[in-house]
């Protein structure tokens, strides 16, 4: 009998005997034992490449169908139980993907002032930042402008827009828009990772055109990043300067992971 036939005698038998485990299919033929093995979860050729060290130092051979999603060990009995046993311990179903999280984030946006003056009452977890700002700058007080609060899943993008007024004054809206592409735990499971995360602020301001009168425009200021955050984290992100005596527009981010 050629070994063409052989095989094709083998591949019959494989689908009249019956089952040894409901996992796999047996022949022998000789000395050589043929098994078809069922795969579940794992592509089968990747484990045909697992298994073909084994297979070549044992004399065997791994014939892998991804579209029957089987493997076809042949060569000693002892070996081809050792390839099974390597198949049955790969192929497992793989964990069920988590759920994706809330992550709430939150921009304090502060106004430094050169003009002396007490400090406007802050949120007791600012205290920490308001000490660090003024052992960096010369500034001689700190007002909270704005706070923006920014939720979304994880994984997921998220933007915000709005209007603030500088230090009171109604004729000095500023326009901001509060975004990043995505946001996520990392493996660590204590930093949340911020894609592309961007404040982008309009400043009214205004220039003399060619013919001396006033002309506006805005004056765009911002800032756009990646950044690696610790939950509870207070981080100073970005400063802008604007032209309201030489005071600067300073961003705090914070964020964790809410039920």
């Amino acid at each position: 009998m050629t070994r063409k036939s052989i095989w094709l005698v083998a591949i019959l038998a494989m689908f009249c005997f019956g089952s040894i485990s409901g996992y796999a299919q047996e022949v022998k033929l000789g000395d050589t034992v043929t098994r078809l093995v069922k795969v579940e979860y794992v592509n089968p050729e990747d484990l045909a490449k697992v298994l073909q060290p084994f297979a070549s130092s044992g004399h065997a051979i791994v014939i892998a169908s991804r579209v029957l999603k089987t493997l076809t060990l042949s060569g000693n009995a002892d070996v081809v139980d050792a390839m099974e046993q390597i198949v049955r311990q790969l192929d497992e179903e793989p964990p069920a993907p988590k759920a994706p999280r809330d992550i709430e984030t939150i921009a304090y946006l502060l106004v430094a002032s050169d003009a002396a003056g007490p400090d406007q009452s802050m949120p007791a977890q600012l205290e920490p930042v308001l000490k660090q700002l003024r052992s960096t700058f010369s500034y001689k007080s700190y007002k909270l402008l704005d706070t923006i609060v920014l939720r979304s899943r994880e994984r997921e993008s998220a933007s915000t827009s709005g209007v603030v007024s500088l230090l009171g004054e109604s004729t000095k809206g500023v326009s901001y828009g509060f975004a990043y592409s995505t946001a996520g735990l990392e493996e660590t499971g204590d930093t949340i990772r911020f894609d592309k995360l961007s404040l982008n602020l309009n400043f009214p301001a205004e220039t003399i055109n060619s013919d001396g009168k006033p002309l506006p425009y805005n004056d765009r200021r911002g800032f756009s990043t990646s950044l690696d955050l610790r939950m509870g984290q207070m981080a100073v992100v970005g400063k802008s300067n604007f032209e309201v005596g030489n005071n600067a527009l300073i961003t705090v981010i914070t964020a964790k992971i809410v039920n």
